[in-house]
């Protein structure tokens, strides 16, 4: 509907008002008969016509009908400008005063902004929340639940007080509102926030620092790694499962920056606490071969180190197609990378040979 459709009704709207004011005006009134005038010059129905107007439409005439002239429009402009809030989707003068009104219209305007935003946070919380679930012993079950509970508030709190206050339009102050700001914001705020809390601070880095690399955000991903790994070797010890997986995401950082060795050296580390600790089969043992595999097979042709490769790949494919099974997307995963290495060092009927194996459905791509 144009613009002029809209300023006519809202002024069929108003001489309804004022032709009639002893007359209780309540919202959801039909609109007077001048509507089908408005409704034909446009070739449409008055029902569809109707239908493009929002609850909030009526608020305007209603706001610059009131009884208490304090609680009226200031003037015409301001009545105008009202009205070009109302086609633009942004909050309306005449509207609740409460944040409440002001944030769910900004989310109706950035519906793909605050879509992101909203998956940052789960993986933010579920990453305080299971980031144990396969490691925690019986004798200290109550004690690591305790621990994370305290943090998984700890991390609500920030989210509540720190971030979501960043994307109040009202403190916005015309910049842009994007994933990578919002991280950006959560980077900032972060600084100083959990002294007394380090492994608060662990946790959130951790998954900031994750979010940044699935981002193409290498840069930026690195120093929330580095400091969540520092902080988890000074509270947890090395050998706790929340290390040793900031050990592994932090050996993909080097991969991606092309520092091999400094990766290498973080992988056969982590890998050798994982056997020892969590066995060669555990879930956790798994990604980091398949993520040493992946080192190996990344270095360019002439440095690729394909015989080291070759056994770690068959290892993570034969342990997961034990632990979860042959259909499962990261043991289709492993096959596909394992075929990728035979098509690579040129041995293609090794290649065909796997390539048989993988399950009648379309391969997931890696």
């Amino acid at each position: 509907m144009n613009r002029q459709s809209y300023f006519a009704l809202i002024s069929i709207n108003m001489n309804e008002i004022l032709s009639c004011p002893y007359r209780k005006f309540h919202p959801g009134m039909k609109i007077s008969d001048d509507a089908k005038k408005v409704a034909e010059k446009r070739r449409t129905e008055v029902v569809a016509l109707v239908k493009c107007l929002h609850r909030e439409f009526e608020w305007i005439p209603l706001k610059a009908m009131r009884k208490e002239r304090s609680e009226r429009y200031r003037s015409a402009s301001e009545l105008a400008d009202d009205i070009e809030n109302y086609l633009k989707g942004a909050p309306l003068i005449a509207g609740p005063q409460g944040t409440g009104y002001k944030l769910k219209k900004f989310v109706r305007r950035n519906r793909v902004l605050v879509g992101g935003i909203a998956a940052v946070l789960f993986v933010l919380v579920a990453g305080v929340v299971v980031s144990t679930i396969f490691a925690i012993g019986q004798a200290r079950a109550l004690a690591e639940a305790e621990r994370q509970a305290k943090i998984s508030q700890a991390v609500s709190d920030f989210l509540r007080e720190d971030l979501l206050a960043s994307v109040d339009p009202t403190k916005a102050k015309g910049r842009e509102l994007t994933v990578r700001s919002f991280l950006d914001t959560a980077s900032e705020n972060l600084m100083g926030k959990f002294e007394n809390e380090p492994l608060v601070e662990a946790s959130i880095r951790d998954t900031l620092g994750w979010t940044y690399r699935m981002l193409g955000e290498i840069k930026a991903a690195e120093p929330h790694l580095e400091r969540a790994l520092r902080i988890r070797e000074e509270q947890l010890g090395q050998k706790h499962p929340e290390t040793l997986n900031s050990m592994g995401r932090l050996g993909w950082i080097y991969c991606d920056q092309g520092r091999y060795n400094e990766s290498e050296s973080l992988y056969l580390k982590t890998l050798e606490i994982q056997r020892r600790v969590l066995g060669e089969k555990h879930v956790y043992t798994l990604w980091s071969t398949e993520g040493l595999a992946r080192l190996y097979t990344r270095q360019g042709k002439e440095q690729a180190q394909y015989e080291k490769a070759e056994p770690l790949l068959r290892e993570a494919v034969e342990g997961r197609r034990l632990k979860l099974g042959d259909i499962h997307p990261h043991t289709q995963q492993s096959l596909n990378n394992l075929i990728e290495l035979y098509e690579a060092w040129d041995k293609p009927e090794k290649a065909e040979e796997w390539r048989v194996k993988l399950p009648q459905t379309e391969a997931v791509e890696h």
